[in-house]
């Protein structure tokens, strides 16, 4: 049992919702829908989405006018490979990074315009505008700057839906920063992070969690494990590795996305790594 099953005033949750699992208007009038119901005997639940399925694609093809544009652009975003000038000059841009944040920003107004529709109104955090993670560096591929990050911006929100971009942060000068692709993961884990009243971050995703021996005749669903044992067997394929150094006491569970939120999948309890 984690810490934070014997804390009851920690009832405050994070949702992450990936983009495999918003694949139409309709999937995403459902997943609001189970987070209402979620939501109803919580104090807060965080929403992290990542944008809908195929649109960050979409966008950086907006960007690329070459085969060879969009394999510069996989590199800085993916593996943060800054050893090229010419990726830096063409793609290391405030104006790129914002234009691919927008897929995931498209996705939390898309939950909103949702959930008004069900007769609840939540609040909005915007890279650029209010948002409580600060990240320094590169455009494309920024590091967290955890002395700037603001929980102050937590504490002053008042409903019990908050909805959070994922994907990206801000720099110093409220610039729209990415942290590199697939970083979804680790903005839902930042804010468990920043607020220490989060109990849990529940993973949704389209696999049932973390499998023992996964491809093989021997496969098995893993119902509980430790930060520290998951990294060493490797956690890349199902959660971004930086996941695990933001756990605060915490726990984190990845589960499919048909199933009951908050039930069943993979927990992943706290202990400390070095990542």
């Amino acid at each position: 049992m984690s810490s934070a099953d014997n804390n009851p005033d920690r009832e405050q949750y994070v949702l992450k919702i990936g983009g495999s699992v918003l694949k139409s208007d309709e999937a995403y009038a459902y997943q609001a829908k189970r987070i209402a119901e979620f939501s109803k005997d919580k104090e807060r639940v965080y929403v992290v989405s990542s944008a809908r399925k195929g649109h960050t694609d979409e966008l950086a093809g907006e960007l690329c006018r070459t085969p060879e544009e969009r394999e510069s652009l996989r590199r800085l975003l993916k593996q943060g490979d800054y050893s090229n000038p010419k990726d830096i000059e063409r793609f290391d841009r405030h104006y790129v990074a914002s234009h691919l944040l927008s897929g995931e920003i498209d996705s939390i107004k898309r939950f909103e315009r949702e959930l008004r529709k069900l007769g609840i109104y939540p609040e909005l955090l915007i890279q650029g505008v209010n948002f409580p993670i600060t990240a320094n560096g590169r455009y494309l591929h920024a590091d967290v700057d955890f002395g700037a990050c603001d929980k102050t911006t937590l504490d002053g929100l008042e409903s019990r839906i908050i909805l959070v971009p994922g994907f990206g942060a801000q720099n110093h000068h409220k610039e729209k920063v990415l942290l590199g692709r697939n970083a979804s993961d680790y903005v839902a884990a930042l804010i468990g992070l920043l607020d220490p009243r989060v109990k849990e971050v529940v993973y949704l995703k389209d696999v049932d969690g973390v499998y023992e021996n996964f491809g093989t005749d021997r496969a098995r669903l893993i119902q509980e494990i430790n930060s520290a044992e998951l990294l060493a067997k490797g956690c890349g394929k199902v959660l971004d590795e930086r996941c695990l150094s933001s756990m605060n006491g915490n726990r984190f569970r990845i589960q499919h996305c048909e199933t009951e939120i908050g039930k069943g999948g993979t927990i992943i309890l706290h202990e400390e790594v070095l990542v």
